[in-house]
């Protein structure tokens, strides 16, 4: 039997549900944002807001010569939200429609009063965030399934059955990092071409503005650096901790603290407050992307490697490697000391949130000491150990 049909047999009712679940998301968002365009649509094309928008170009007329009191009590009164420096100048009623028929909304962070698409129902119609909003719930549940599969095969010793096999080790782990990472890119790709082709045919040419979303391509690029990376942490703690539960966990608390890390680089190298948008734009940049697979693919060997030199003895211990027991501890240490004093080390911080952080450091890295380390006596931490 070919590696792949046995991995198939155990995985595919989790992965054929997770990627239909996959699917559906993309589906169901897919059908919504083009919905609510045909609201929208229908809205801004009848007499009602053809009335409401000729009212508000009549209060706006001499907008540049009113008092600030009149002007708060015109904008209180207006129906249609325009930006402050369209009030002198507003559109027309034609180049409003156009504008909020395109299909693509701006970010509503990047202005104060961004030009809203409105449905019928008096909502404003807003898809400016449309790979957020799929990538991030998507990404959710490729980890947990990831997770949860990986910890069942600690627990019920399948990683050792598959390690006595007759296959070669390095090929096992790679066909399960294809079969439990691969197939759900595959149904994200899917996923996405589906939105893409619906949306293409399903709203006129002149309002299909994918061209204004060119940088979100970047950025969904980066999603799956990002995504690809956090796969591979996973793969390589559920080969090195044995415990079942406990690579997820060890897993799932290294990717919360990727945000701590990147505040602690930024500190480290003297970026101010000012300049942590520019920070935080160069995280999500197509270039840190690339990094992040480059990373995940070193991820992906090592532990094809590790993999390799299991021991069918040690499915019982926290970590399943003893040479790894010290350099896994050492690395926790310095890890979250870095983290955890980096982002405090400010001048203005209070002397309580930095005893509270070195309690929490003490704390962390004592129970890491325990979990990894599992002395037979408290009175003997260091010579009782197994």
């Amino acid at each position: 039997m070919n590696i792949y049909n046995l991995l198939w047999r155990r995985y595919y009712k989790t992965l054929v549900t997770g990627m239909v679940l996959i699917l559906g998301i993309f589906i169901y968002q897919t059908s919504s944002q083009i919905n609510e365009w045909h609201s929208t649509n229908r809205f801004m094309q009848s007499q009602t807001f053809k009335d409401g928008y000729a009212n508000d170009l009549k209060a706006l007329n001499g907008y540049a010569h009113k008092t600030q009191r009149q002007r708060e009590r015109i904008n209180d009164n207006r129906n249609f939200i325009l930006a402050d420096n369209e009030a002198n100048h507003p559109l027309s009623e034609a180049q409003f429609v156009k504008r909020g028929l395109q299909f693509f909304t701006p970010y509503a962070h990047l202005q104060p009063h961004p030009s809203y698409s409105y449905l019928e129902n008096g909502g404003m119609r807003d898809n400016g965030w449309f790979v957020a909003e799929m990538i991030i719930p998507i990404g959710l549940i490729c980890i947990v399934v990831l997770m949860s599969l990986l910890a069942e095969d600690n627990a019920q010793n399948f990683n050792l059955f598959l390690a006595s096999t007759r296959f070669k080790r390095s090929k096992v782990m790679l066909a399960k990092m294809t079969l439990l990472v691969g197939l759900p890119i595959v149904a994200i790709a899917l996923g996405y071409g589906i939105y893409f082709a619906s949306v293409y045919f399903a709203i006129p040419t002149e309002y299909y503005n994918i061209g204004s979303k060119v940088a979100d391509f970047g950025q969904l690029f980066n999603a799956f650096g990002w995504g690809l990376f956090a796969s591979m942490i996973v793969c390589l703690s559920s080969v090195v901790i044995g415990k079942r539960f406990g690579s997820a966990i060890l897993s799932t608390l290294f990717l919360l603290s990727l945000q701590l890390l990147s505040q602690a680089i930024a500190h480290t190298i003297g970026v101010k407050y000012q300049g942590m948008h520019t920070f935080n734009k160069f995280i999500q940049s197509p270039q840190v992307g690339v990094a992040l697979i480059v990373v995940a693919l070193i991820i992906a060997a090592i532990t094809m490697r590790v993999f390799s030199h299991l021991s069918l003895e040690r499915n019982d211990r926290f970590v399943m490697f003893s040479k790894f027991r010290w350099p896994l501890w050492w690395i926790s240490v310095i890890y979250t000391g870095y983290v955890f004093f980096a982002t405090t080390r400010d001048a203005g911080t209070p002397t309580e949130a930095n005893i509270i952080v070195i309690v929490l450091w003490l704390v962390i890295n004592i129970t890491m000491y325990y979990f990894i380390f599992t002395p037979q006596t408290l009175r003997h931490p260091f010579k009782s150990i197994n």
